[in-house]
């Protein structure tokens, strides 16, 4: 009797329990910029692209789209992981006032920092392939420069999969994820048949077919709600432990030296292992070895090697670019200008003024047809090995504003060979009209001095 007097109790606490406090429902969204619609360069990319901060602008809509079709789906709790770059993508101030942000580094848990086993369900946002992958733009997985394969007991992962398996050990399915084809064939391949939001289809490394940014957001803001609907369908990505990571490098030097550590295992030239006793452990010597600064002395004798570097790859730059013929018609008709300018001067009578200044607007001209050459072919992306990296100059000029709000796109609008020609045209007739002047002035003061020579001859001859 007095057993079922309390489950009678505890049927009615839970029947009058407030109705958001039951329907409780938190989501964590990592986001990344590869897989965001619209972007296919690394000018896409960072704060020295020319594109980044429309990248920004898309990434941040992208995110937002998600929130809202999470809470259209319930969701009353969302955190945020910035996980591209430099972790400070994401606009902050057009993100709603009640999501928590997660910004920059190094973190223990990377991508999905701030996840537990309180979170219902992970969303991926603006995913790539990974390095491994034929397809994808801007496919790799952690770094694009340095790393050539992750691999988690024995399985070749996308960082999708690494973030998955952070989730999976607090028990955290992943519902959804947004970027190209490739990196939701490769997740599904991996994770199940999760929610995807395809936002461009990969054409190569630096080129995709892409929807348009508003279409990307219906399509994402839609998908997310159905997969949040649909969490009951999902397991999380749990691995056995313990978790053994193999990690491939480009070049030997980061095995060689991770290898001196008594937990690091060098399997070959390029690879190492690394066995955690969960998925955590994992994740912190990831962290440690992508982002440990103890090499930083390594790193500037690099830079410097790559200043001279830099230095021969601008004189090459130089060297096969239209500046030199430019510079080489500039030069020969500045030679034509001066013979006739001298010419002049000597057969008119000029004043000695008149040859040097032509000499001074010739040598002024000099660096604005050498500036206008550079401009026009687009200025160099010296220091970057990607020539899908080079400013196009022909963008640029339909779209100066894609430069941002600080005008520095107002460079292409200005140094033209319109402007150039007209400027030099200019020039030249002021000056030729200033010869003319003084031409005809003298002329005028020659004709009054032979006039009053002759008025006082004839004066002399009556006297």
């Amino acid at each position: 009797m007095r057993t079922g007097l309390l489950l009678v109790m505890l049927l009615f606490t839970v029947a009058t329990e407030p109705a958001d406090a039951q329907e409780k429902m938190k989501i964590y969204i990592s986001a990344d910029m590869e897989g965001v619609v619209g972007v296919v360069t690394g000018e896409n990319l960072g704060p020295s692209g020319f594109e980044y901060s429309k990248a920004r602008e898309w990434m941040t809509a992208e995110v937002n789209a998600a929130i809202d079709g999470a809470r259209a789906a319930g969701a009353t709790e969302i955190v945020i992981s910035d996980s591209h770059g430099n972790g400070q993508n994401l606009l902050i101030d057009k993100l709603p006032p009640d999501v928590t942000l997660i910004r920059s580094w190094p973190r223990p848990l990377m991508m999905m920092e701030g996840i537990d086993e309180t979170f219902d369900a992970a969303i991926f946002i603006g995913y790539h392939s990974s390095t491994t992958n034929n397809e994808g733009v801007r496919a790799h997985t952690m770094s694009s420069g340095r790393l050539a394969d992750i691999r988690l007991n024995g399985i070749s992962v996308p960082e999708a999969g690494i973030n998955a398996a952070i989730a999976g050990h607090f028990g955290v399915p992943v519902v959804m994820l947004s970027g190209d084809n490739a990196i939701v064939e490769e997740a599904r391949a991996l994770l199940g048949d999760i929610e995807g939001a395809v936002v461009k289809e990969a054409i190569s490394y630096h080129s995709a077919k892409t929807l348009m940014p508003e279409v990307a957001y219906k399509l994402i803001r839609e998908k997310v709600t159905t997969a949040i609907e649909r969490t009951a369908d999902f397991e999380p990505y749990e691995l056995s432990t313990p978790v053994t990571l193999d990690v491939r490098f480009k070049n030997y030097r980061p095995s060689e030296v991770l290898a001196y550590l008594s937990i690091v295992e060098r399997t070959d030239s390029h690879s190492i292992r690394f066995v955690g006793k969960d998925m955590i452990e994992v994740s912190k010597f990831v962290e440690f070895m992508m982002h440990y600064d103890g090499a930083q002395p390594q790193f500037n004798a690099s830079r410097r090697r790559s200043t001279v570097k830099r230095l021969v790859q601008l004189l090459f730059e130089i060297h096969r670019r239209f500046i030199w013929q430019a510079f080489s018609i500039y030069l020969l008709v500045a030679f034509v200008a001066y013979r006739v300018s001298e010419q002049i001067a000597q057969t008119r009578g000029l004043p000695d003024w008149f040859v040097p200044v032509a000499v001074v607007l010739l040598v002024v001209g000099l660096p604005i047809i050498l500036t206008t050459a550079i401009v026009q072919e687009g200025i160099p992306a010296i220091g970057r090995s990607d020539p899908a990296l080079r400013v196009d100059a022909d963008l640029w000029k339909s779209d100066p504003s894609a430069m941002g709000t600080d005008g520095r796109g107002n460079v292409w609008q200005v140094f033209t060979w319109r402007n150039a020609i007209l400027g030099g045209v200019a020039a030249f007739t002021l000056w030729a009209m200033v010869a003319a002047g003084w031409l005809i002035l003298a002329e005028k003061i020659v004709d009054q001095i032979q006039n009053a020579e002759q008025q006082e001859s004839v004066v002399d001859g009556e006297h």
